[in-house]
């Protein structure tokens, strides 16, 4: 079962975090080649976080799959960072 593990230092109200979420799924679920139904992803919002020694904006995503491609976190990584930069205004370099 792939596992997507996001944790930001931004507030994301309710309503975005059920957004962010099913959008993060599709994701995973495209990128690995995965069904929807054993995509498991996590959201931590509003996690005291620090990057480059400031506290801007930021993310750090976590992935875990059995059968990992080679290319598959290089894909993905892009991709988070543009849906992150997008939904929550972090900066592709803060992730």
């Amino acid at each position: 079962m792939p596992l997507l593990r996001v944790q930001t230092n931004r507030e994301v109200p309710i309503e975005q975090q059920q957004i962010l979420l099913a959008e993060l799924t599709e994701l995973v679920a495209r990128e690995l080649a995965k069904p929807r139904q054993y995509v498991q992803v996590v959201l931590e919002a509003g996690v005291p976080m620090a990057f480059a020694g400031t506290t801007e904006p930021t993310a750090v995503g976590e992935l875990a799959s059995l059968g990992l491609p080679d290319d598959a976190p290089a894909r993905l990584s892009a991709r988070l960072a543009e849906v992150l930069h997008q939904r929550l205004e972090v900066p592709p370099d803060r992730l």
